[in-house]
């Protein structure tokens, strides 16, 4: 019976003798029956495999570093730039094409509303997910073949970022201004009501406003557009606007 590695290569089977002398790495020597119930020596050469060269270029997730990247800078400009001047162009152009009456100073209209004025449009960005509108051709460029729902982590930064600044904080000592020493959370948490300028700048704190705006209204938005990226994950406006058409077709059926 002809060895295994022998089938179909005959023409590579030569005495061992001569074989050894020069056999190449890939050799190797058996033995066996032929038809006459001799014993013969020979060699077989294995086919050579193509060599596994390593990948010269190791994968990078560049797409997804930058998409990290691009979501955690539209929670910050939400929360930084947009809110502010969405207040701003309020007072200034709708307002006054209203005729409403503007008893509260913008800012500090701003500050009384931070949450809502934050939330709102974040959650709105992080549910258009602007990376949809990311040409295909460039997707693939960088290897990116599949949606992206990295908006989902676009806290991560702006809450470690908080995490960082309570842990670096240090209770306030009683001051004028305060009449008691104001705890961590309250320090980021408990937002200011009164705008600091130059006229009433002893009216509140202006560092803890300053940190309540660029350090905790970044939060704040970094959950509402995690929340946003989130609802478009699962489909959530989809599966409300087909459950509710195929409660309107149950109906009709009755």
């Amino acid at each position: 019976m002809c060895h295994p590695l022998l089938r179909g290569v005959s023409s590579a089977v030569v005495p061992a003798r001569v074989a050894r002398r020069a056999a190449p790495e890939n050799a190797q020597f058996h033995c066996w029956s032929d038809d006459s119930g001799a014993t013969v020596r020979g060699m077989a050469v294995a086919p050579r495999s193509a060599p596994v060269l390593p990948d010269s270029k190791p994968h990078v997730p560049i797409a997804g570093v930058a998409f990290f990247a691009l979501h955690t800078a539209l929670v910050y400009v939400c929360a930084i730039r947009i809110a502010p001047w969405t207040v701003y162009h309020f007072f200034g152009w709708i307002a006054p094409l209203l005729k409403m009456p503007v008893t509260t100073y913008p800012p500090d209209w701003y500050l009384q509303h931070m949450e809502v004025v934050t939330v709102v449009p974040a959650v709105i960005l992080g549910y258009l997910s602007l990376t949809r509108f990311v040409p295909t051709a460039l997707l693939l460029h960088i290897g990116e073949r599949e949606p992206d729902h990295r908006g989902v982590w676009a806290w991560v930064i702006p809450a470690g970022v908080l995490a960082y600044k309570m842990v670096l904080y240090q209770v306030h000592a009683p001051s004028v201004l305060y009449g008691k020493a104001v705890s961590t959370v309250e320090y980021f948490f408990d937002i200011q009501k009164v705008m600091p300028t130059f006229d009433n700048w002893r009216a509140t704190d202006p560092p803890r406003v300053v940190a309540q705006m660029i350090v905790t209204a970044p939060f704040y938005a970094g959950i509402a557009y995690a929340l946003g990226a989130l609802a478009l994950k699962h489909k959530l406006l989809s599966r409300l606007f087909t459950f509710e058409k195929a409660e309107d077709s149950t109906h009709a059926d009755s």
